[in-house]
């Protein structure tokens, strides 16, 4: 009895001792940007930690606990992913909220920046993020949707807003852009700054092939799928429920890695429908793009007049950087106009959301096109073409040094 009685008057202690080593925050960022990460494995002999960050995995310290801890950085002010290995096993941090979904997951660490990052939440007027199912009647079953409108959308007044669509990549969904790009917030941001225009931005799913297909019929027959679900199902769901222009002019579409093959490739066969197109680390070629693109090679005079905008961007340490280099270089050879931005960077969402930062305020601008050659002008830059005339584009460089080319020898640099 006395045994047992002493074992009751422990339990509290004991439970005590045991909450409290399951009490711990993780992650937690300093002021030096600096961040510790933590995770409860008692069990474990060896925990490290892996992400965005560094190059190999970092050793985490293990204390009587069972708690392992590490502090990494200073880190540069981003969204950082990081996972643990216990053991050699990969897990996610389960004290942190902030999930990047992809076939695998990873947590997220945000670091802030001062000033604020563009796809920081900051005290700004906000626009609304709208979730929808449809049932695709071209596919045969429902899908995801999400739609942002800008802050003071007004669904009831006369205005009809441009609208983008807005494509993720392969193994994400229809949230990535949302969840992982901060879409939202770039867009107020760009808004609250007058550096873009009010728009509705709408994301679809964009694995549109059915289940029962292979890996390889997907790559080959995806992008034909989703365009039909878009044009006959996703556009109309949108036109019928959110105030939207129809025109050419006040329609756009982008996408990064699959998704920018499918903004690419369905944009440029529809100049008709968007005339502002864009693709961010495109799964995109110039390898048959003769055969791929006939119609639009067979009037290139036609696609320029109707194209406002088309804005392609690769990093340089992307494992699609030669595929894009190739499609600008037949972009090149068939005279057709766009925009080349080069950057840093990898197959990544920090490089993403930066062109997606700068890609907005370029949509939906009166005489676009010409005025991009009036401030060249203006710059007292002399060179060939007018614009009107096929055989132009601008390309950025790492440090945002602009030239303008006629694809010749000559490089014309705008200080």
């Amino acid at each position: 009895m006395k045994r047992t009685g002493l074992s009751l008057l422990l339990m509290p202690v004991q439970f005590l001792c045991f909450a409290q080593a399951q009490d711990y925050v993780s992650p937690v960022v300093h002021p030096d940007r600096t961040a510790t990460l933590k995770l409860l494995a008692p069990n474990a002999t060896e925990v490290a930690v892996q992400g965005s960050f560094t190059t190999k995995p970092i050793p985490m310290e293990k204390d009587p606990n069972g708690i392992w801890t590490v502090t990494v950085g200073p880190l540069e002010p981003e969204r950082h992913e990081y996972s643990f290995l216990v053991d050699g096993a990969k897990t996610i941090d389960p004290r942190n909220r902030e999930v990047k979904k992809w076939r695998i997951l990873d947590s997220v660490l945000e670091i802030p920046g001062d000033p604020p990052l563009r796809h920081e939440l900051q005290p700004i007027p906000h626009g609304t993020v709208h979730r929808h199912w449809y049932e695709s009647k071209s596919l045969g079953r429902t899908r995801g949707l999400f739609i942002y409108t800008p802050p003071y959308y007004d669904c009831k007044g006369s205005e009809r807003y441009p609208v983008l669509i807005l494509l993720h990549g392969m193994g994400d969904d229809e949230s990535a852009w949302l969840e992982v790009g901060q879409v939202n917030f770039i867009a107020d941001s760009l808004i609250a700054e007058g550096k873009a225009r009010s728009m509705v931005i709408v994301m679809p799913y964009g694995h549109a092939v059915p289940s029962s297909q292979t890996r390889s019929e997907d790559f080959a027959t995806n992008t034909d799928y989703f365009a039909r679900d878009l044009f006959e199902d996703v556009i109309p769901f949108v036109r019928a429920r959110y105030s939207v222009r129809e025109d050419a002019k006040g329609q756009a579409i982008v996408g990064l890695s699959m998704g920018g093959g499918q903004s690419l490739t369905i944009g440029l066969h529809n100049p008709d429908k968007f005339a502002w197109i864009g693709g961010f680390s495109s799964a995109v070629s110039g390898q048959r793009a003769d055969e791929r693109f006939a119609e639009l090679i067979s009037n290139v005079k036609e696609a320029n007049q109707q194209i406002e905008l088309l804005w392609i961007g690769c990093g340089t340490s992307d494992f699609l950087f030669k595929r894009n280099k190739s499609f600008i270089s037949w972009l090149e050879s068939k005279d057709i106009d766009h925009i080349y931005r080069e950057t840093e960077g990898g197959h990544t969402w920090r490089v993403w959301r930066k062109y997606l930062a700068e890609f907005l305020p370029l949509l939906f601008v009166e005489n676009h096109r010409q005025s991009i050659l009036e401030d060249a002008k203006m710059r007292g830059i002399d060179f060939r073409g007018t614009g009107n005339e096929p055989g132009w584009s601008l390309e950025i460089g790492p440090d945002n040094i602009v030239f303008v080319t006629n694809y010749g020898d000559d490089r014309y640099e705008l200080p």
